[in-house]
């Protein structure tokens, strides 16, 4: 795991090494144990690799900076950029391949020597023997470009799923890429523009990553399941092909409820297994819901007995607080819990920070909640976490999956599974007779469902929003197909590959490697995902509780307690009550600035309203309210 920065020069172009060497710098953080450069010139068919200290004796058109974590292979020898035993082909890596030493095995079987222990080395020799065919053989999650000598072309690669970040900017004398925006404003041919339909898609939606865009005009980033080429000879052409689709990889079903039970256990703990591949300590996340929970209980068998520490963020009082479940899961199986509590104070002193690390705005404190938990985990020596991301954009862990689900059920006219679903989540006639109505909004596309919910709730208002402004902004969003039959597999997809997930990993991948943490997502194994989409709805929802394969697969590996849940909570943080108290001052002085009302964003005066009736208590607008205030403080670090 590790920052990786490069840069590729057009014709005559040359590279200053003092661009190599801000853009390494900007991500330190993410690989505080090393840092080296390459430089190539591929005319000539020459290289030099060199440390800050020892910069070369000629100018090349082709850069590669590297900021080391040693996770895997901790010994000189693994460090990047890192080439071949002959020297025809280069690599800067950021990420892991879980499966490296089954594909070391075979490429040794096929010829193949090997100088370290590392993953790295693996992927050089695995793209010798394969070429770019090589991907389909990896899990895991990376962000990768090499330079072949061979061809005089560069070859980057993402994974399935955009665990692991890519950035990059096409100007016409250079080609750039960062693990993090921030390198890449360390260029001085790199403007900073907002992107407005990005911004537009934040505020009316909540929506912070939007495929190949980012929320700087110029500056995109390489999707999941994505490969580039650049020829450097004779036109310097970017083409940008997809390797891999979800839909086209579907897995057979077995027939037997037992069978898929099974299946989908063995996948799980496969997955957890090979994530626990680590030459540095390891400890997990835990919230107290069933993803976490069902990782620790899989992965405590596979670490020595008593000894599995556990992160954990808690409110004690509030009414989302967890902190009853995270203690079941501990005393169950005798793990070392370290718990913190944290304040609206607390976020005010970090604020900066948090910014800087994102480079983007994001949508609620919860992700704050995050960002404390791999402190805590870095504080007490953990280098590499288990996380449950991704179980709910697999399992239809949010409530609005039941609403999609019903809307299939009636769809189909399965009426009396109909009845029961609605029934089982809310059994009153009341409750029974308003989910009934809400399930025709589950025709709705996923935006058209926010819209609705703003007819009903503070959070979702979006009238302190300057349309006017908006109006001619139009987001070229790829069109959503039609991948699955089943409605609710259809929807899961959407927020599993565009509305939901990509945002989420962006924000995991930020604020553990701000803290120079790795973060492992065990539900993100290709071949658990797509195990999972291939089956029908009623493995994932059943009589008003989500997750059925989850619950019913681990029934006899996780404490009732936990298994029985209904609730669906995630990194909630108490934050009306922070905007009510320690963030108060400041955000009053953001909604009341020059620059927020020169902006042109927002009605201010309903901005200013809404914030006030947040105050005394008449609604809770936290989140609305959270993305106006982090928007204006995000334009006046990265654009003014």
């Amino acid at each position: 795991m590790c920052g990786i920065a490069g840069i590729t020069a057009r014709g005559d172009q040359r590279l200053d090494f003092a661009w190599l060497g801000a853009m390494a710098e900007s991500i330190a953080h993410r690989g505080p144990d090393g840092e080296k450069f390459l430089i190539i010139d591929s005319n000539r068919e020459k290289e030099c690799l060199f440390r800050r200290d020892e910069p070369p004796d000629f100018a090349g058109d082709v850069g590669f900076a590297h900021r080391r974590l040693s996770i895997i292979d901790l010994s000189e020898s693994a460090s990047q950029p890192m080439s071949d035993e002959k020297r025809q082909v280069w690599i800067v890596y950021n990420g892991e391949i879980f499966n490296y030493l089954e594909i070391r095995k075979e490429l040794i079987r096929l010829g193949h020597r090997f100088q370290t222990q590392s993953d790295t080395e693996v992927i050089l020799e695995a793209y010798l023997e394969w070429g770019r065919d090589c991907l389909r053989r990896f899990n895991g999650m990376w962000a990768f470009v090499i330079y072949d000598f061979r061809t005089a072309r560069l070859f980057g690669a993402r994974d399935r799923f955009g665990i692991k970040p890519f950035f990059y900017h096409l100007s016409p004398q250079f080609f750039s890429f960062a693990s993090e925006i921030k390198a890449l404003l360390k260029l001085p041919w790199v403007e900073r523009k907002p992107f407005f339909p990005a911004i537009k898609d934040y505020l009316y939606y909540s929506r912070v990553d939007t495929s190949r865009y980012t929320f700087f005009s110029g500056i995109h980033e390489l999707e999941p399941g994505q490969y580039f080429e650049i020829d450097m000879r004779p036109d310097f052409r970017l083409s940008l092909s997809t390797w891999w689709k979800l839909e086209e990889n579907l897995d057979e079903i077995p027939r037997e409820t037992n069978e898929i039970r099974e299946k989908f256990r063995d996948l799980l703990l496969s997955s957890i297994r090979l994530r626990l591949r680590s030459d540095v300590p390891l400890g997990t996340c835990l919230s107290g819901g069933l993803d976490s929970s069902a990782i620790v209980s899989l992965a405590n068998p596979f670490l020595e007995e008593g000894r599995q520490k556990t992160f954990s963020i808690v409110h004690p009082g509030f009414r989302f607080d967890e902190s009853l479940y995270v203690d079941e899961i501990a005393k169950n199986f005798r793990l070392i819990p370290h718990k913190r509590t944290i304040s609206g104070d607390d976020l005010l002193q970090d604020l900066d920070h948090v910014i800087e690390a994102h480079d983007e705005p994001f949508t609620s404190t919860s992700m704050y909640a995050q960002w404390k938990v791999f402190e805590l985990a870095k504080r007490h020596g953990v280098t590499v976490t288990l996380d449950g991301q991704g179980a709910d954009e697999l399992l239809a862990g949010y409530s609005y999956f039941k609403i999609v689900y019903w809307s299939e059920l009636l769809q189909r006219l399965r009426l009396v599974r109909f009845f029961k679903e609605v029934h089982s989540d809310s059994p009153s006639a009341g409750g029974f007779l308003m989910n009934g109505l809400t399930a025709l909004t589950g025709f709705l596309s996923h935006r058209r469902m926010i819209a609705w919910a703003g007819l009903r709730e503070a959070q979702y208002i979006q009238d302190w929003i300057a349309k006017d402004f908006f109006k001619k902004v139009e987001f070229p969003h790829p069109r959503l197909e039609i991948k699955f039959k089943s409605r609710l597999n259809q929807r899961l997809y959407e927020v599993f590959a565009h509305d939901g997930l990509p945002a989420l990993l962006r924000y995991g991948d930020r604020n553990s490697m701000w803290h120079s943490v790795e973060s492992r997502m065990p539900f993100l194994d290709y071949r658990l995902v797509s195990f999972v989409f291939s089956l029908p709805p009623e493995h994932k929802i059943h009589n008003g509780l989500s997750k059925t394969i989850l619950r019913r697969a681990l029934k006899k590996d996780i404490p009732s307690l936990i298994l029985d849940r209904r609730d669906k909570i995630g990194f909630v943080t108490p934050e009306a009550e922070w905007f009510r108290t320690g963030m108060k001052d400041r955000m009053k002085d953001v909604f009341h600035s020059s620059s927020i009302q020169a902006r042109g964003l927002y009605r201010v005066r309903r901005l200013r309203a809404l914030f006030q009736k947040h105050l005394d208590g008449s609604v809770d607008a936290s989140r609305p309210l959270w993305r106006a205030f982090h928007l204006e403080l995000w334009m006046r670090k990265y654009i003014d």
